[in-house]
């Protein structure tokens, strides 16, 4: 995890396919239980992924990888990660926003705090592009729910 984790860091990401396939099968196969002991770790390779997609272009190939993270991390489907605002910037951006809606339409009730504490910027982001997300749906009432948060 650190390794990867360190390889993002870098300026330059020297062989990009080959760590995002080590990062998406580090996702798909990591123990759930193990990841909360180092939630700040593991939602930083997930902000360094969404990063580099993004600058990339190449939005879409990382949504799975995030949903999958997201269940990973959450211990409750009702739990708030850093990771959902990913997510959502990721959906926007590929124009895909059915994938993230499971994770919209539940409403929040705790928020998963990264080495004890929670960045406020996730928080709106999570609310912005949700809303950005729903207005696109046409779904304006819930849009307009997420603005408000």
């Amino acid at each position: 995890l650190c390794f990867r984790f360190v390889k993002f860091s870098m300026p330059s990401i020297p062989d990009f396919e080959t760590l995002f396939s080590q990062v998406q099968l580090f996702i798909s196969t990591c123990n759930g239980e193990h990841i909360r002991y180092a939630t700040d770790t593991f939602a930083g390779l997930c902000h360094q992924l969404t990063n580099a997609l993004v600058e990339r272009k190449q939005p879409l190939r990382g949504i799975s990888i995030l949903r999958q993270a997201i269940d990973k991390m959450q211990m409750n489907t009702n739990q708030l990660t850093s990771i959902h605002a990913d997510l959502c910037q990721l959906c926007l951006l590929a124009k895909c926003f059915k994938p993230a809606l499971p994770y919209l339409d539940v409403d929040m009730m705790d928020i998963c705090k990264e080495n004890g504490a929670y960045d406020a910027k996730h928080f709106l982001c999570y609310y912005y592009y949700g809303g950005m997300i729903y207005t696109g749906l046409k779904n304006f009432e819930r849009a307009l729910y997420f603005y408000e948060q």
